[in-house]
Formats: structure tokens, sequence, C-alpha cells
């Protein structure tokens, strides 16, 4: 800045206005870049936080008997399932929709559980969630007494979703998005001879196969049979849930995602499937990707220690 004669300012150059501003630009952006990065890392807990809220309320749900009773068309659901429509080969309970049968009127049919499928459509970014029923009774003969397992001689499985277009099903299922641009990147189960996906890029292809890891994109929350034998461990909590890990949601990886269909038919598939692994030794791993900061969660539900616990690492890095 120059003086001018008598000792008045005659204010600043171009240059040093110039040079002012282009300091200041700089320690604006440089601000903004810091503060949009932590709202990003702080959004991406909060949203890490709210899906594991997510999966412990469908846990509860399916621990409490709760479910919705209404299909997308605003139907509620009719669900029969005796032995004269009922074997071993095919789907073990039929559905139809109506506007007059009330919640807790079906005969010989019950709500066994939720299904969640992760990727569906090839979306990433968001999860669907099945509702499963089954058949009250043994092989659906009130003789035989209640239904002591999931499989065809007891129970049985059927998701409530048409699997063809000919499917009169209805649809009792929901879509949700994750939300803040976050993305599961791969859903795995350890076995007793896995070893946890604690490294940077779990979910690439040589990382999960050296871990011997299984990636699945479904995984389901059944109702502890009353008729099983009770356990002599103590559960922390849910305790009246399951969690299977059907084998017909074993997927090809990395290419995973595939339409909630196939999902809904496979479900129907394996409730005669002994491979079906119940409560993974290892539990189950989902890693999720920030689409906002260059970090990563990884969820891990279940274990030996229970049989729905999440143990959470948020950490830099990718996912695959």
């Amino acid at each position: 800045m120059k003086r001018a004669e008598g000792g008045w300012s005659r204010g600043y150059t171009i240059v040093e206005t110039m040079i002012f501003l282009a300091v200041s630009g700089a320690m604006f952006v440089s601000a903004m870049a810091l503060v949009n990065g932590r709202q990003a890392r702080t959004e991406f807990t909060t949203t890490v936080r709210n899906f594991e809220a997510v999966l412990a309320d469908i846990a509860n749900d399916v621990s409490n008997g709760y479910y919705t009773n209404a299909t997308e068309n605003a139907k509620q659901l009719s669900c029969s399932a005796t032995s004269t429509n009922i074997d071993n080969i095919n789907p073990p309970v039929i559905i139809t929709s109506t506007t007059t049968n009330k919640q807790g009127t079906n005969t010989g049919c019950l709500f066994i559980g939720k299904a969640v499928q992760f990727g569906a459509e090839g979306d990433k970014e968001r999860f669907t969630t099945l509702t499963l029923v089954g058949r009250q009774y043994e092989g659906g003969n009130p003789s035989n007494g209640d239904a002591e397992s999931y499989y065809a001689s007891g129970s049985g499985v059927k998701a409530v979703y048409p699997v063809t277009a000919t499917d009169v099903t209805p649809k009792a299922a929901t879509t949700a998005i994750i939300g803040a641009n976050v993305s599961v990147e791969c859903v795995l189960y350890g076995t007793a001879s896995s070893s946890n996906p604690t490294n940077n890029r779990p979910c690439k292809p040589s990382n999960v196969t050296s871990r011997n890891l299984r990636p699945v994109d479904t995984l389901t929350f059944m109702t502890t049979f009353r008729a099983r034998p009770v356990e002599s461990r103590v559960e922390s909590r849910n305790s009246q849930v399951d969690m299977v890990v059907p084998s017909s949601s074993l997927v090809s990886y990395p290419n995973w995602t595939r339409d909630i269909s196939d999902a809904a038919s496979d479900l129907n598939k394996y409730y005669d499937d002994s491979r079906s692994v119940m409560n993974p030794q290892k539990g189950i791993f989902i890693c999720l990707q920030s689409g906002g900061s260059k970090q990563r969660a990884m969820l891990q539900i279940g274990g030996q220690s229970s049989r729905f616990s999440v143990n959470t690492i948020i950490s830099d890095g990718t996912c695959a």
C-alpha cells in the first residue's frame, strides 16, 4: 500500500488485492474441504449405526412374531398349509390374497421369519426384506404335532413373493435404501476354518478365498422352534431367533447381485437342503463402503458369543 503526499493512503494496488483474494480463497477452500470431510465421515458413521439398528429391528420382529399382514397391493395375506396341499417336493405353503382374512386367522401356517437380500436388482445401495412363512405342523398334518425344523419333513419355507410371471403369490417385501451414498460391497459368512476379514480390501476375491469365506447375498432370521431341545448356552439377546444362511444364497463373486424373484425362488428351494448353515460359527460379515469419504465399515453379525450381536469396525480404506 502506497501513501500519497501529506500522508493520506491511496488504498491497495490491484496486485495486492489479487494476492489477498487468492490467499483468502485458498484458505476458504481448505476450510470447506476439512469441514466437508468431517461431515462425510460423521454422516457415514451415523448411517452405519442406523443400518445396525435396522438389522436389529428385523431380528426383533421375528423374535416377537411381528409382521405386516399387508401386501404391496394393500390386500391382506391368507395362508393355507394343510396336508392335502403340501408335499416334500413342492413349495410348502400356498399363499393367496384377500381383503377379508385377518391377521392370525390363517390355518396350519405361520410366520416363520424374514430374509434380507442385499444388492437386489443390481443396486448395492438398497436391500430388500422378504416375509417367510412355513407349516405349523410337521409335514402339514396336525396329527404329527408341531414342526421342529425348517426343512421338508418339518415346516418348510416359502417367501411371500412371486417367482415367475404366472405366479399368483402376492408380494410381501419392502425395499429400502441404506442412505448417504453407502453401498454393500460384499456379504460373507465364516466357517470354523475362516479368518476374519479385517485387512484392507476385504471383499477382494483373492482375500475372500484365502480366508475361506463364502460370499452370499441373502441371510435369514428364523423363528427358533419351541419343539427343539432347549440349549444350555445362554444367549445375550434375541434368543428366539436363528440366523440361517441358506446354501441357495451362495453367489458367484464378485458378480453377486441378482433379481429379487430369483432370491425368492431359491429361498423356496432351500427348505429341504441340509447344507444350509444355522448360526455360522464365525458369523456374517457385511462390508459397507462410503461414497462420500474413503472409509469402510465391517459389520460382524453373530458368531460364537451370540446368535445376534453386532460388532462393527469403521476404518479408512475400501471394501474391494
